[in-house]
């Protein structure tokens, strides 16, 4: 049969995968994705790409170029490396009808569409019987797997077995479902058939596992075209944002939005010019979060203010709400660095108001307590500054952050103690 014509047949109805385990070896796949796209990133090319992790496969990954798209599909499976696999593994023998299903769908016989199979696992032999044709047939002397790996010809035993053992976990797969998927098609296949599906399939077992991975990641990104003397240093932050795009992208519900295109990568690496080496990254950042779930005062700033001081100027409480407010943006366009930056004012606002006071204060008194904490806080931060840089630290930047934490609910001024 003309292959151009059974491409063009109507699609098969085939099972909805996404229900799958999505946890394990997670990290695995986005390291994976990484790689892919930081291999991809050529001198002067004019090709694109577009990656993405548990969309089709745990990572999807294509290539436009002037010659067409080239699509490549890939399971990775995080495993023990003293763990052996074998053809009738769940993660084997499912990914097996998995990709079966892909490659006899629209893209059948396509020379564009590669799939690949990813585990930190080795291989082991097989054990178990078949009936093959109404005889009861052991197992190919050589683990199956391994004949796999090695990408030649099966023999007519190895074939045989092969098929089988697809034939039967897809109809398990299969059964009570409202479809037959791509069934008669496996039933029938010939030979050369199925040893042309199979060599789509690039087998990596025993692969570099999470730590060892990294490593192979971090280089890439030093030999990658993209890297200038700005990112020196910066391989780990490149890293991160990379990780933390792939995690965003992925609560996207819509697929356009979940992947990671060629110019995403070369913006990263832009924005890792401007962000700090991590070496001097004031890693308190990640407690800010964490302080902010604790606060329970919900007034806004002149709310605060007028609880000590009724008469206080409602001029003077517009322009430190424009402070506030001033500031807000100026977080939200910041790095990790500015969010230290607020966690170390806040630690010197709350260490000042500690002690706690109940009665009323005087303008004067209320000006003095405002200007007495902004001067705390950037003495705090010119300390740090010893051990850590930020990238925004001016006084006018501090000052609208203390205005802030206090229209943000984490300090109040009926907690000072008014003892001067």
């Amino acid at each position: 049969m003309d292959s151009r014509k059974e491409t063009c047949k109507l699609a098969i109805k085939t099972i909805n995968r996404e229900a799958a385990d999505k946890t394990k070896g997670f990290r695995l796949q986005k390291m994976r994705a990484i790689r892919l796209m930081l291999e991809e990133i050529e001198p002067a090319s004019r090709s694109i790409f577009y990656t993405a992790i548990e969309n089709v496969e745990d990572v999807s990954h294509a290539i436009i170029g002037d010659e067409g798209v080239d699509q490549y599909y890939e399971e990775d499976k995080n495993y023990d490396k003293n763990k052996n696999f074998t053809l009738f593994t769940d993660a084997t023998i499912n990914t097996l009808v998995s990709f079966f299903d892909i490659y006899t769908g629209n893209w059948r016989q396509s020379e564009s569409i590669l799939l690949g199979f990813y585990t930190t696992a080795s291989i082991g032999k097989e054990s178990k019987k078949l009936v093959i044709d109404g005889k009861e047939t052991a197992a190919p002397t050589k683990p199956v797997l391994e004949v796999l790996s090695e990408g030649g010809d099966l023999s007519d035993e190895v074939f045989s077995y092969v098929k089988e053992a697809l034939v039967q976990e897809y109809k398990s797969q299969y059964y009570g479902k409202d479809t037959d998927g791509n069934i008669s098609v496996l039933e029938a296949i010939e030979k050369s058939k199925l040893v042309e599906f199979l060599k789509k399939i690039t087998w990596s077992f025993g692969a570099e596992d999470e730590v060892a991975l990294k490593e192979v990641i971090l280089d890439l990104i030093k030999k990658s075209p993209l890297y200038t003397i700005r990112h020196a240093n910066k391989e780990e932050i490149i890293f991160s944002l990379l990780m933390e795009t792939l995690d965003e992208r992925q609560n996207k519900n819509d697929l356009v939005q979940k992947v990671i295109f060629s110019p995403d990568v070369e913006l990263l690496f832009k924005r890792a010019e401007s962000e700090l080496e991590a070496g001097v990254l004031d890693p308190v950042w990640v407690h800010l979060e964490e302080a902010e779930s604790e606060v329970t005062d919900k007034r806004n700033i002149r709310e605060k203010i007028e609880s000590v001081c009724p008469s206080y100027s409602s001029k003077k409480t517009k322009m430190l709400a424009r402070m506030a407010c001033r500031s807000k943006p100026e977080q939200a366009a910041g790095n990790k660095s500015f969010l230290s930056l607020k966690y170390r004012i806040y630690e010197a606002c709350s260490e000042r108001l500690i002690n706690g006071n109940q009665g009323l204060l005087t303008e004067n008194g209320v000006d003095s307590i405002l200007d007495n904490l902004k001067t705390l806080s950037a003495n705090h931060i010119d300390e740090l500054k010893k051990d850590y840089h930020y990238t925004v630290s001016n006084k006018a930047a501090i000052s609208g952050v203390v205005m802030d934490l206090f229209d943000g609910c984490f300090i109040a001024l009926d907690e000072v103690d008014n003892d001067e």
